[in-house]
């Protein structure tokens, strides 16, 4: 039987993970990421369009230095990306236990679900592993991802968790403030206590903690202390953006200075 992935390891030993959203499709960002001491980068391909083969070439570069990759997609792509080597796969919008059910069916293969065999897969390095090395007997054990980011969501979080094969909740901070009317403010009292809320109900379930995003390390240490070590330390243009802007105006500080002074 094949070897789990990484991040099912991590999980399974209830080891603290790091991961980074990938916005900006560039091959070297995931071995930057994997370099500065991220787990997992998680490869947006719904909010801005990109091409299958520009996927497909970060998960190459993200394979060479040990970064796992979880690829948020829709239904008619998620199979080919587990395919072609992607740890895992995320779903946008989850809000009922059926919609659950159709996208944990997509992932896994029979009895457990719908998927279909690709005998000569790059997962399956290109035909070399038998049926069994990858993991049909279980169905299939890469990470599915279901994002729970509305009131809706949130009403019938409780049934969606009893869906069987769902490995990790997220939440999305920004839709969800929208969905209440108060689009920005992530940090409103009531999406904190949503927030809390399916938190809860997640332990409950017995599922690992929520991926939850922290902007800073006192975000973080408040969210370790509440139980949640499955942190992400948010998207890579606002951190490239964040660090330029820092550089530009300590250099720029000093220049200024400087150049006064004669």
């Amino acid at each position: 039987m094949m070897k789990k992935g990484k991040l099912q390891q991590m999980l399974s030993k209830k080891k603290p993970i790091l991961m980074i959203g990938v916005s900006l499709f560039e091959p070297a960002v995931m071995e930057m990421a994997a370099l500065a001491g991220f787990d997992a980068a998680v490869l947006d391909a719904i909010q801005l369009i990109r091409s299958p083969e520009a996927i497909c070439h970060m998960i190459r570069a993200a394979d060479i230095y040990g970064l796992s990759v979880i690829v948020r997609t829709d239904e008619a792509h998620a199979q080919a990306y587990l395919d072609f080597g992607a740890e895992g796969v995320m779903f946008e919008r989850v809000e009922t236990a059926e919609q659950a059910k159709e996208l944990v069916s997509i992932c896994r293969y029979p009895p457990y679900g719908t998927r279909g065999m690709h005998a000569r897969s790059r997962k399956g390095n290109y035909g070399q592993d038998t049926m069994e090395e990858r993991h049909v007997e279980q169905g299939g054990d890469e990470i599915i991802i279901l994002q729970i980011e509305s009131q809706k969501g949130m009403e019938n979080a409780e049934e969606i968790l009893k869906v069987p094969g769902i490995c990790l909740i997220s939440c999305g901070r920004n839709d969800l403030a929208l969905s209440m009317g108060i689009p920005g403010q992530t940090r409103h009292t009531k999406v904190r206590q949503s927030e809390q809320r399916l938190c809860r109900m997640v332990r409950e379930a017995g599922l690992p903690p929520v991926l939850m995003v922290a902007d800073n390390e006192k975000e973080a240490k408040e969210l370790l202390a509440e139980g949640n070590y499955v942190l992400s330390a948010g998207h890579d243009e606002e951190i490239l953006l964040s660090a330029l802007r820092a550089k530009a105006r300590e250099i720029r500080s000093a220049l200024e200075s400087d150049y006064e002074k004669k």
